[in-house]
């Protein structure tokens, strides 16, 4: 059974301690929102929500106020020359997921991650056209929990 690989591109917003957003472009019409306490993954094309405990998720690792490389969720560091490849797990808090983040060696700038999840299936974030200090539209990081539940009760 081959890996199946999807590529797609979208918008990014990103914003220390807790806040993420990321519209794929397109048809998929798939979102995925961190507020701070919860990640839910929207696909509104196939009418789907799915809500999980940021502490539960890897991707805390990455959004919290001061990320750490250091004890023993650090599983591996790689210099391959232009990057540094940290690779990080916490199977107390998150189970079989983990997060490789890729930071450019000069200017420690984060350039890609990979999230594993459960079940092996692998999520990689290329960053480019990267704009610092913009100010995010509000709302941008609002999960709309009614919804969500909304979404997750109806019988299909």
């Amino acid at each position: 059974m081959g890996e199946r690989a999807e590529k797609t591109s979208g918008r990014f917003f990103f914003q220390r301690p807790g806040k993420l957003r990321f519209d794929y472009a397109g048809q998929s019409g798939v979102s995925l929102i961190a507020d701070g306490k919860s990640v839910v993954i929207y696909n509104k094309k196939l009418k789907t929500s799915h809500l999980y405990a940021l502490s539960k998720t890897p991707l805390k690792l990455l959004l919290d106020d001061k990320v750490e490389f250091s004890g023993n969720r650090v599983k591996g560091i790689r210099d391959d020359g232009d990057q540094v490849i940290i690779k990080l797990a916490d199977r107390s808090a998150f189970g079989n997921s983990n997060i490789t983040v890729v930071f450019d060696k000069k200017s420690l700038h984060l350039r890609r991650w990979s999230l594993t999840d459960e079940r092996g299936q692998r999520t990689t974030v290329t960053i480019s056209n990267v704009k610092e200090g913009v100010r995010a539209p509000p709302g941008t990081f609002t999960i709309d929990y009614a919804a969500n539940r909304e979404f997750n009760t109806t019988t299909k």
